[in-house]
C-alpha cells in the first residue's frame, strides 16, 4: 500500500487521510471527525503523522482542518504508538479487574439477599 492510495485532502501540498472516525466531543458531535493525515515537509525533508480534528460539510463554517491536534515526526508517532499501545492494555486490563470485582459484589449481595 502507498500514501497515494489514500484520499489527498491537502490544499497547498499533499496530505493524505489515512484514518477516520466521527469525534464523539458534545462541542463537535455531528459537526467533524477525528482524522489521521500524512504529508511531505519539503523544507526539513521529512514526513509529519498527523492527528487533528477536522470540521465536515455540515459545521457552519464548512469543511476544513481546525487548530486542535497534534503533529509528529516518524521518530516521535513510533514512540507514541508503542506508548498507546501500552496504555490500551493497562486500560483494558483496570477495566477487568473493575468488572470482576462488580461480579463479586453482585453475588454477595445474591446471597446475602
Amino acid at each position: 500500500m502507498r500514501l497515494t492510495d489514500f484520499e489527498n485532502v491537502g490544499k497547498a501540498y499533499p496530505q493524505f487521510m489515512t484514518w477516520r472516525v466521527p469525534y464523539k466531543s458534545p462541542k463537535w458531535k455531528g459537526l467533524a471527525e477525528v482524522v489521521i493525515t500524512t504529508n511531505w515537509s519539503g523544507k526539513l525533508q521529512t514526513f509529519n503523522i498527523d492527528t487533528r480534528v477536522r470540521r465536515t460539510r455540515e459545521h457552519p463554517r464548512g469543511e476544513g482542518f481546525t487548530k486542535e491536534g497534534i503533529r509528529l515526526t516518524i521518530e516521535q508517532a513510533m514512540s507514541y504508538h508503542k506508548a498507546l499501545g501500552k496504555t490500551i492494555e493497562a486500560v483494558l486490563n483496570e477495566m477487568e479487574l473493575i468488572e470482576q470485582a462488580n461480579e463479586e459484589r453482585e453475588a454477595e449481595e445474591d446471597v446475602a439477599g
